[in-house]
């Protein structure tokens, strides 16, 4: 799945993983407002077997599937 991974301007250690193809069209108005202005950090293909530093791979992929679901029956 092609992930984005927005780092806060705001806050640091702070990241946002979206999906590439909704990007930050789910992230709800607050939840943008308290991270501050997104700086796009990195765009990688995720996949199960790929390590992340400070978060489970495996809860992101969930957490992703959960907002294309959304996304989809939002259309």
């Amino acid at each position: 799945m092609l992930c984005k991974v927005y780092r806060s301007a705001r806050r640091s250690e702070m990241y946002l993983y979206v999906t590439g193809e909704q990007d930050l069209a789910p992230v709800p108005d607050d939840l943008l407002q308290r991270f501050g202005i997104p700086e796009l950090a990195l765009t990688l293909a995720l996949a199960a077997n790929r390590k992340l530093a400070r978060v489970n791979t495996a809860e992101v992929l969930a957490a992703l599937r959960v907002l294309l679901t959304l996304g989809a029956d939002l259309n």
